[in-house]
């Protein structure tokens, strides 16, 4: 889901009743996970499922929760379902909030050194402890070490029709 700054965003998840024999009845449908707060679920329960039927259940995010970044939670649904191990279903959500024409910048200064939280919704990750930040800058890899990748990644900028990176090398 993605929604701008301050504003919000409903999707919806359609769920297939693959069954043959007899209706799929959820009996709840929840969020969990420390961001939780930032979703809701329009969609009540118990929803009933004819065979071979679906249903669309809405999920509205508010962006205004996490301006520049991003939200995680969890939609769980519990349901008749005729497997024990499915009538538990979790699937993850992600909200992201945009910055319509905006600009990113971000001085590595304030952070200490083995940061790889930066507290902005972007993301700081690789396959080693290479990738972090170190001396004030963004390390993604580590001279002389192979096989290593370090990844960076921005929250999401609209409207920007071009992007300009600038690295300083020490």
């Amino acid at each position: 889901m993605s929604a701008g700054a301050n504003s919000s965003a409903v999707e919806g998840l359609v769920v297939f009743n693959d069954g043959f024999f007899q209706d799929l009845v959820i009996s709840e449908i929840g969020l969990e996970g420390d961001q939780a707060a930032s979703f809701e679920v329009v969609t009540p329960s118990p929803l009933t499922i004819p065979v071979e039927g679906s249903a669309t259940i809405e999920i509205h995010y508010n962006a205004g929760a996490t301006v520049g970044g991003q939200s995680l939670a969890q939609l769980f649904l519990l349901s008749n379902d005729s497997s024990p191990q499915a009538r538990r279903r979790i699937i993850d959500l992600i909200g992201v909030t945009t910055v319509v024409g905006g600009a990113y910048a971000q001085n590595f200064d304030s952070f200490a050194d083995g940061s790889t939280e930066l507290g902005d919704g972007s993301i700081i990750h690789g396959n080693t402890v290479a990738t972090q930040v170190l001396g004030g800058a963004l390390q993604l890899t580590e001279s002389g070490v192979g096989s290593a990748n370090g990844q960076f990644k921005l929250l999401v900028l609209t409207g920007v029709g071009s992007f300009r990176l600038s690295l300083g090398i020490p």
